[in-house]
């Protein structure tokens, strides 16, 4: 401040903050890691046709050629039926009853509390809404 100083030695200040470069450089790294992943499976679902009409005409099928009873539509307020009336599917559906070794498919379903079983969507963007 008075002018006298000749030399400004930064050195214990900059390995103070060696540390927080570093983090940011993780940080950074994994969220360029992420990107790529995300990317990734994006592209796989669209060559594998992963959408949930798809997913759920595929455990359609296998439950009918297990001969197990099919998937029944459920009524959640909000969802279905869809009341912005974009949806023209039920996209909630209640597991029926399963026989075999098909019944580890209900598996997570009980709610841990209620002991309801929760119904299943194929759309991952419903996960989780009342």
């Amino acid at each position: 401040m008075l002018g006298r100083r000749r030399h400004l030695n930064t050195d214990q200040a900059e390995r103070d903050a060696a540390p927080a470069r570093r983090l940011l450089r993780i940080e950074r790294d994994l969220r360029e890691q992420l990107k790529k992943l995300h990317d990734q499976l994006a592209e796989t679902k669209r060559e594998l046709h992963l959408d949930p009409d798809s997913i759920h005409s595929v455990v359609e099928a296998g439950l009918a050629l297990a001969g197990q009873a099919p998937l029944r539509q459920v009524r959640i307020d909000g969802i279905w039926p869809d009341p912005a009336g974009v949806r023209t599917r039920c996209p909630v559906f209640a597991l029926p009853p399963l026989t075999g070794s098909w019944q580890l498919a209900a598996n997570g379903l009980e709610h841990p509390h209620t002991h309801e079983i929760r119904p299943i969507v194929f759309d991952h963007a419903l996960y989780g809404r009342p």
